[in-house]
């Protein structure tokens, strides 16, 4: 398994050594910034740019299909939470399990409250604050708005095991209620262990969580300016030091309200709240365009405007990189500028994104492809007004 801190540095590192893919990839780290020999803003604002990816992306909802965990090709695993813990043998005993069994089912209580962003990291504690559509990393890209149905922006949430009378309950999640219906209550309700057995073994889940493996850490959820929201002093969330990314192949789903699990949990019981279906095992998806490109070798598109708004002295630079094996731009979105007298070189496809207005024009730009090999792919798409709909028809 690799630590979020392990991800973020060999990302880093391949973003180093090519810094034009860097700037594809993270054009936001890059934007108004100047790069500098010796200069370190730009690395440190690429690995904080990094780790919040990472962070949006196993901090994702179960609604979120094209995810790693999703897909089923990872699996996020929590520092002693596993059969060889002696709290887990021994608790597994006790309630008739299995001690993969236990443990695959605290591993699942967990991605459910991270997946809900009750998830805190030390230097991207981006789920343990409020954010405003002004914050920095909202104006420059790095994070989505948090927004609620309402339009609102959403808040930060943490758990307790009890509420206290002037906890805030939009912020404050229980891990044991007194109506039996909290996530974890309602969870660990649908497993086969016996019903005189299962509040004590809440308790001390709990205390095996926040206090033994410290998977669950105090974590102070604060406003836009640093301080702490009233009413949600002695919140915990899941902590992202605690837990490592683990390649697996494999996921299983729910066959009533279709949520994916990476693991399967205690009777096949499916995590979300209230619903009764079981978890199926189900093989990765064949026909998964994102999944299948994972396995294969593949070039970025590297695209640049070519237009008369370009200034002549860089559009000849354009053309000598575009025309290079190993240049920077493998794609100019153009004007007619690249129309006529200017050779591009081995161009093996043109999109044309109208029918071009003479037969003359369509000759021309479809002529920039295959003039070396003779070979070309020229795609023409009709859009739907009276010219392209004729050319299109006839």
């Amino acid at each position: 398994p690799s630590s979020i801190s392990d991800i973020v540095e060999h990302l880093f590192r391949v973003l180093k050594a090519d810094r034009d893919l860097a700037q594809m990839l993270a054009p936001e780290v890059y934007l108004g910034r100047a790069t500098e020999a010796y200069g370190r803003t730009v690395d440190t604002e690429l690995k904080y740019f990094l780790r919040i990816a990472l962070m949006l992306e196993f901090g994702s909802n179960f609604k979120k299909i094209d995810c790693l965990e999703s897909w089923g090709i990872v699996k996020v695993v929590y520092k002693g939470v596993d059969e060889q813990n002696q709290w887990i043998r021994e608790w597994a005993g006790r309630i008739g399990l299995q001690a993969n069994e236990l443990a695959d089912g605290v591993c699942a209580l967990l991605d459910a409250y991270r997946r809900t962003r009750v998830f805190n990291d030390e230097q991207a504690p981006i789920f343990s604050r409020y954010w405003h559509e002004s914050c920095e990393e909202i104006q420059r890209g790095y994070l989505p708005f948090f927004a609620g149905p309402n339009g609102r922006a959403l808040g930060p949430k943490g758990i307790k095991y009890r509420r206290e009378a002037n906890d805030r309950q939009t912020a404050i999640q229980e891990f044991v209620g007194a109506s039996g219906r909290t996530l974890t209550q309602n969870f660990i309700g649908k497993w086969p262990i016996p019903d005189d057995l299962r509040g004590p073994f809440i308790e001390a889940l709990w205390d095996f969580l926040a206090g033994s493996v410290h998977v669950l850490v105090p974590a102070p959820l604060t406003g836009t300016k640093g301080r702490q929201i009233p009413g949600t002093g002695g919140a915990y969330q899941v902590s992202a030091q605690r837990l490592a990314v683990s390649p697996d192949q494999g996921r299983f789903r729910c066959d009533r309200c279709k949520r994916v699990h990476t693991r399967i949990t205690p009777g096949g019981a499916c995590s979300a709240y209230r619903c009764n279906g079981r978890l199926q095992s189900e093989p990765l998806p064949e026909d998964n365009y994102d999944l299948q490109m994972l396995g294969l070798p593949f070039s970025m598109v590297a695209a640049h405007e070519h237009s008369a708004q370009v200034p002549a002295k860089i559009r000849e630079k354009l053309e000598d990189e575009f025309k290079k094996p190993d240049g920077r731009y493998n794609c100019l979105v153009c004007t007619p500028t690249l129309e006529l007298g200017v050779d591009i070189g081995d161009l093996d496809m043109v999109l044309m994104r109208n029918v071009p207005p003479t037969s003359a024009n369509y000759w021309q730009r479809a002529g920039r492809a295959g003039r070396r090999f003779r070979m070309a792919v020229n795609y023409t798409y009709s859009r739907q007004s009276q010219h392209d709909e004729y050319f299109f028809n006839d």
